[in-house]
């Protein structure tokens, strides 16, 4: 996968280089290398479908990764950024690359999950399809339940979803929410509104999770997950 990793990126910095560069190839150059990462980027998101093999939608994530990680530089005077406008449009900013990334999450493949939530947690907050408290909180309401499955892997990749909402929503858009007794979620109006990346409230939510649940794990899970990020955390502060 390393190998295949490094050939992947040397591809995209050479695709990337030359459409900045475009007064160095011709039109017919540029449009096709541009068809081909569109094309690429579309096919890696069709195949993170939940029936694919496990190969194949790590691949994809592979290639989805790579593909984020090129540096775009910012678009100057006559430069038109092709490959950055691709990447926006079928990645970024895409609602369905974000709804199978999500359910990559959830992946009974412990190492299929971790990929999709490290993509994920490099795309741009909010996260398409998931940009008001009413979508945050469907989320939030499943994970609270799903938490306390009796399955591991269920309440594991639950967990996990926790985790990315926390490090998305509450420390990087500064949002808050509560899981007990109910799910809510509150989106401060401007952001100067919301208070400094709030640990304590996070903690305290911890509390009220230990008094009333009938189940330590969501107490559990919710410690492991949170704590997970504590250096992000830490530099939030």
């Amino acid at each position: 996968m390393n190998s295949l990793r490094s050939a992947i990126s040397r591809l995209f910095d050479r695709i990337h280089f030359g459409l900045l560069r475009k007064k160095y190839i011709d039109d017919e150059h540029r449009i096709a290398s541009e068809d081909f990462i569109k094309w690429l980027l579309k096919k890696s998101v069709l195949n993170l479908y939940p029936a694919a093999p496990y190969e194949r939608k790590a691949t994809a994530i592979e290639i989805l990764s790579c593909a984020r990680n090129v540096t775009s530089s910012p678009q100057g005077e006559g430069i038109d950024n092709g490959y950055a406008r691709i990447l926006s449009e079928e990645l970024l900013q895409s609602e369905a690359a974000t709804r199978v990334l999500l359910n990559a999450s959830l992946d009974s493949w412990d190492r299929l999950r971790k990929s999709a939530f490290d993509m994920l947690s490099a795309l741009p907050s909010p996260l398409p399809g998931v940009e008001t408290g009413a979508e945050l909180r469907k989320h939030l309401t499943w994970a609270k339940s799903m938490i306390l499955s009796p399955m591991i892997k269920e309440s594991d990749a639950a967990a996990l979803q926790v985790r990315l909402w926390i490090k998305k929503y509450v420390f990087e858009l500064k949002w808050s929410f509560t899981l007990v007794p109910e799910v809510s979620v509150s989106v401060p109006e401007k952001l100067t509104d919301a208070q400094s990346p709030p640990v304590f409230s996070l903690l305290g939510e911890l509390g009220r999770c230990l008094e009333r649940s009938s189940s330590f794990q969501l107490v559990f899970f919710f410690v492991n997950e949170l704590f997970s990020d504590v250096d992000y955390i830490a530099s939030t502060v």
